[in-house]
């Protein structure tokens, strides 16, 4: 089983300055982006019957048969995202939640944007 946790990259701090704007209106669109983004990407899961664990913010958790899941497709996530939102995002894959949610905690560290596995979790 390999497990993904896939999330938004620096998605709060835009929102939080049109709120201190008082700019309601470009708030209210870049939240809406960063849903419909979010819910593309759970279709993108659930079209395949793969599980999904979180879907909520920004953050998305699910699992699945090792080759279930192409590096490509991954790719293809991280790019409809952008196109979605204008967002990038990041990835961390793992064998466990666990190791998925420290992939992804490295991934930020590393500069965002970008996907970390461990040598045993190959998509």
């Amino acid at each position: 089983m390999i497990v993904g946790h896939l999330d938004g990259d620096d998605i709060g701090s835009p929102l939080e300055l049109m709120l201190l704007d008082n700019n309601l209106d470009d708030a209210s669109k870049y939240s809406h982006s960063v849903a419909q983004a979010l819910r593309y990407m759970r279709e993108f899961f659930e079209k395949r019957s793969l599980e999904v664990i979180v879907c909520g913010g920004d953050d998305l958790v699910a699992c699945w048969d090792e080759g279930s899941i192409t590096d490509e497709d991954i790719e293809f996530i991280r790019n409809r995202y952008y196109e979605l939102c204008g967002r990038t995002l990041s990835v961390g894959l793992g064998r466990s939640p666990s190791d998925a949610t420290c992939n992804l905690r490295r991934a930020k560290l590393r500069g965002k944007n970008q996907v970390v596995s461990d040598s045993r979790a190959q998509t």
